[in-house]
Order: structure tokens, then sequence, then C-alpha cells
């Protein structure tokens, strides 16, 4: 307790603090000192009672509110207490302030969950970007990767055509409408015999009458728009020159002309040999037509002198003397010479013409040697020749023209005994059936061929060289009719020799498919070569 000032205070601490203040008047103070602590005494005493009450109710208020939990059992219901005291003001004011945070709580969760539902469209935006910029770069990337493989192929185009420019054997220039160089390759330099085209024109590098005509065709060009054609002759070579406009992608009006010159002097040549080769073929028919009629013109009269000198020779008309029979028979041998010679050019001449006809037939192989063979039996012995046949047995029957055959081996075997050596030898013929082919050879151990000889074989009317003509005489066209018999019947015929130890004739002929010929049923077949 304190006096300050006339004012009296009073100051309780304990449970709580409480000051009083009181202003007395100055009468107070003029009391004696006993009885102003009585009376202090009795105001302390007030206050701590009234501290006590105070203190009660305030715990049986909580003690009340504690118990109306407790007996609802809810504590997270509201509870409404009872009276119109503070207690229950402040509880009001604490259950506003309360309610408050709820709603501000429930405000706050609403922001959070519609940040939330942003926060995801957000997100979601934010991938569906992020993979159509990613999409957007993997399309650039690949139009980058396409540009430069674009690139890379026109950089590998244009190389190419540097290349072909500088390495064909093309003259290749572009020229404007005067006729001035804007390019010349290589190759069009090197005929021009100049180091560069650069301040150059046509008319610089030609005589005058090669540049008015070039002119006049660049001019054609540039007025029509239509690419030309042309030969032309420059230092004794053919060329040909082809003139092609260049025009503006938008205009299209004609801005150079390129020119492009090719060297034709070979295939000038070959078109010139070409030609002269279908005049000599065209000339060589005529020559076997003609001599094909003029064979059956000379066989006519030569059949009647054969004829009537074999009468002669068997004396049917008179007797002869010894003189007149040598006659005879140099005649009747002359004209069968001659005869062999006209049949051989009229076969050989049918082949050359196409006009020859096979007749092809189911033949025995066996057969057709054997009856050769005698036909020349007696000629061997003549000459002390023997003649061996080695046959494979399972080469029996073939599809072929016999009589043409038979001429083949004829010849062959004509050859193989009149080119045999003096004390004679064997002239073997052998067969073979290989696959679809019959091979079939005569061999000899006459003779014989150099090798350089060996080309002369098959062409017409040439024999190896003139000794053996005169020593064993012949035409020339045995070998080679036999060989355009061979061909027309789908074989072919190959020779090997040893000069003065014989040679080997060898031929296939196609052996024709079982069914195809039933019996000796005949097929005629105009083969034309």
């Amino acid at each position: 307790m304190k006096i300050r000032d006339r004012k009296l205070i009073i100051i309780v601490s304990g449970l709580g603090c409480l000051i009083v203040l009181y202003s007395v008047s100055s009468a107070f103070f003029s009391l004696s000192r006993d009885v102003l602590l009585y009376l202090l005494g009795i105001l302390l005493v007030s206050c701590l009672i009234y501290i006590w009450k105070s203190k009660n109710y305030v715990n049986s208020r909580i003690a009340s509110l504690n118990a109306e939990i407790n007996r609802s059992g809810k504590f997270s219901g509201e509870i409404k207490p009872a009276g119109g005291d503070e207690i229950t003001g402040l509880s009001r004011s604490i259950k506003t302030i309360l309610d408050e945070l709820e709603r501000s709580r429930s405000r706050q969760n609403l922001l959070e969950e519609a940040l939330a539902d942003q926060r995801k469209e957000l997100e979601k935006m934010t991938y569906e970007k992020t993979a159509e910029f990613e999409l957007e770069n993997r399309k650039l990337r690949q139009m980058i990767s396409e540009h430069e493989k674009i690139e890379e192929r026109l950089r590998n185009s244009e190389e190419k055509y540097r290349s072909f420019l500088e390495s064909t054997e093309d003259s290749i220039y572009m020229v404007d409408r005067d006729c001035n160089y804007l390019y010349v390759n290589p190759k069009h330099l090197s005929r021009l015999g100049v180091g560069n085209f650069h301040g150059r024109g046509y008319g610089d590098c030609h005589i005058s009458t090669q540049t008015d005509a070039f002119k006049q065709s660049i001019h054609r060009v540039y007025e029509t728009g239509k690419p030309e054609q042309q030969e032309h002759e420059y230092r004794g070579k053919q060329f040909m020159r082809s003139m092609s406009p260049l025009k503006d992608p938008v205009t299209k009006i004609v801005g150079s002309v390129i020119v492009i010159s090719t060297d034709i002097t070979v295939r000038k040549k070959a078109e010139e040999i070409h030609i002269e080769n279908e005049r000599l073929a065209f000339a060589n028919k005529s020559k076997s037509e003609f001599l094909a009629n003029m064979s059956h013109e000379l066989r006519t009269p030569l059949n009647s002198i054969i004829g009537f000198t074999e009468l002669m020779r068997q004396k049917i008309a008179g007797d002869l003397n010894v003189k007149q029979e040598r006659y005879v028979e140099n005649v009747l041998n002359s004209s069968k010479f001659l005869l062999n010679l006209i049949n051989d050019i009229l076969d050989l001449s049918k082949v050359e013409a196409g006009k020859i006809e096979l007749i092809i037939e189911r033949i025995s192989v066996p057969v057709v040697i054997s009856e050769t063979v005698t036909l020349l039996k007696e000629r061997a012995s003549k000459n002390n020749v023997t003649l061996k046949k080695e046959l494979d047995p399972e080469l029996d029957f073939i599809n072929a023209d016999k009589q043409r055959i038979k001429q083949i081996l004829f010849n062959l075997l004509n050859n193989a005994i009149k080119f045999s050596k003096k004390d004679g030898g064997v002239v073997s013929i052998r067969t073979k059936k290989e696959g679809d082919n019959a091979i079939i050879s005569v061999s000899d151990t006459g003779i014989g061929i150099r090798e350089e000889d060996l080309g002369k074989l098959f062409k017409e009317f040439e024999q190896v060289n003139s000794d053996i003509t005169r020593n064993y005489g012949g035409t020339g066209l045995g070998l080679a009719i036999s060989r355009k018999l061979v061909e027309l019947h789908g074989g072919r015929i190959w020779v090997k020799s040893r000069f003065g130890e014989g040679t080997t004739f060898t031929f296939t002929l196609p052996i024709a498919k079982e069914g195809n010929v039933e019996g000796s049923e005949l097929i005629r077949m105009e083969r034309r070569q």
C-alpha cells in the first residue's frame, strides 16, 4: 500500500493482481494512523473475498462446461454454454472466432483444391505442349536431316555431272544468241585446240561456212524453242550435233543453247560396211539362185552324156578299140565328176538361198552308217583303208533327214579315205549318246592338216593348199555343205587334226524327245537361214 499525492494505492498480489485506487479528501489523511490502518484492512479483506469468489465462479463454470462435454460424448460437436455473463460472452466470441477459422480453413481447402486442379491442368498442358514441342523438334530434326541428305545428293549429282562433262568423249558446250561460248568442256577444248573459251565464239574456231550454218541453226532454236539435230564434218571426222534450248523457268524465254557433239565416224563406217554387206549378201543370194537354176539346166545334158557313154562302154552300139575305150572311160569319169560338182553347187546354193527342205523322220543311226559304209567299201579297199565302226548301243534312233545325214557321213568318210597315206590306214566311225544329243565322229590315220590351215576347211571352194588339190582332187564344197546341213539340223561340227598323224571330224545332232515322231511318219520342214 502506498500513498502518493493524496491517492491511496492498494496492490494485492497472489493468484492475481488487483490495483485499487481511491481518491480521498485531505481530511482522510488527518485521521489517526490506527483508524486508517483499520479501514485499509477491511478494504483488503473485502478485495480478497471478491477475488476468491470470482475464482470459484470461474472454476465452477469451467467444470460445468467440462461436464457438459463429457455428458454429450462429442468432442468435435458444438457446445452452447448457458448464462449471460462474461464467460458465456467469451465462449461465444471464441466460438465465433473458431467458426470463422473453420470457414477460413474451408475456403483455404477450396483454394488449395482449386490450386491443385490448376496445377494438374498446368502440368497436363505443360506435358502436352512439351510433347508437341518434342514432336515438332523431331520433325524439324528430320527436315534438317532430309535437307542435309538432299544437299548431299545435290552435291553428289553436281559432282557426277561435272565428272561426266569433264570425262565424256562427247563435245559439250553452251552458246548465246551470238554464238559466243558460255561453257566448253575439256573434250571440246581439246578438239578445238585451245586452252580456254573465255572471250571466244564459235566463229573464232571454225571456218566461215561452218560458222554460218551453225549460226542459222542456233537462231532457229532461239526462235522456235525446239531442239535440233544435224550431222556435220570437222577435221575429217563425222559428228552428230544436238542443240537443245535452255529456257528461263518463269518467262520460258530461251537464254542459251547447249550443244552436244558426238563423234559418229566409226558408226558411219559401220553403217557403210553394213550396207555393203547387205549388198554383197543380196548379190550372193542372187548368185546362189542363179547357180541353182543353172545347175538344173546343166545336169540334164550331163545325165544324157553319162547315159550314152555308159552305153558306149557296154558296146551296145558296137565294139570299141582300146583307144576308144580309154576315151570313153575319160569322158565317163569327167562327166561324173562334173555331175558331182553340179550337185554340190546345187545343194550349197539351196542352203544359202534358204530353200533346202529337210524331211525329218525317225531313222536308225546304225542302219544309216552301215548303208553309207557299204557305198564306200570298194573305194576303201582300193586305197588299202580299213573301215571300223564303234557304235554306242544306247544310241539307236534319232529324228533327222536320212538322205542328208547319209550325205554328211559320205562326205566325211570319203575325205578320210581320200586323204589316207599311200600305204593305207584306218578310218573309224564312232557314235555316242550324250544327254539329248547324238555325237558322231569320223577319224583317220591319214596325212593330217596343219594348224594354220584348219580355218580354211569349211569355206566354199577352198582346200588347204594347191598341192592337195592337184594330188587328191576335189572341189572344196563337201565340208562346207556338211557344215550347213549339220547346222540346219540344229547341231554343230568341228575338227581336230595333227599334221602327219590324222584327222577327226565330229558333229552333234539333237535327239528328238520321245513321242515327237511316231513310227515312220514323215515331218516336212522348210528350214530357213
